[in-house]
């Protein structure tokens, strides 16, 4: 369960780019953007710790790396009772992307 304790507010202050955490009054958790104010999961965080070991960081498949789209796949299959193989997942960049991508593959599934 989310609890407002869990988030560093000092660090969001030094790293909220727009601004809005630099502004705000302490213990104010302002909703206008989708940036994440939470931390990422200890497996994200590992996971992006051993991806840049060699020094390296690219740009992946547009449409996501593979092991990323076997990941969400499994946690849906598992977690969530769902019938999905990792073709079928896209990665996107933003939750708006996300939305556009979506109304394309319906626009064009009605032509």
């Amino acid at each position: 369960m989310f609890n407002h304790t869990d988030i560093n507010f000092e660090a969001l202050k030094k790293k909220a780019y727009n601004g809005r955490w630099a502004t705000l009054e302490d213990g104010i958790i302002p909703l206008t953007a989708a940036d994440p104010d939470f931390r990422m999961s200890t497996e994200i965080e590992q996971g992006i710790i051993e991806y840049i070991k060699d020094g390296y960081l690219s740009y992946g498949p547009f449409s996501g790396l593979p092991e990323f789209k076997k990941s969400v796949a499994e946690h849906f299959n598992t977690g969530k009772n769902g019938n999905f193989a990792p073709e079928n997942v896209l990665a996107v960049n933003s939750a708006a992307m996300g939305m556009v991508y979506g109304c394309q593959i319906c626009s064009e599934s009605r032509r």
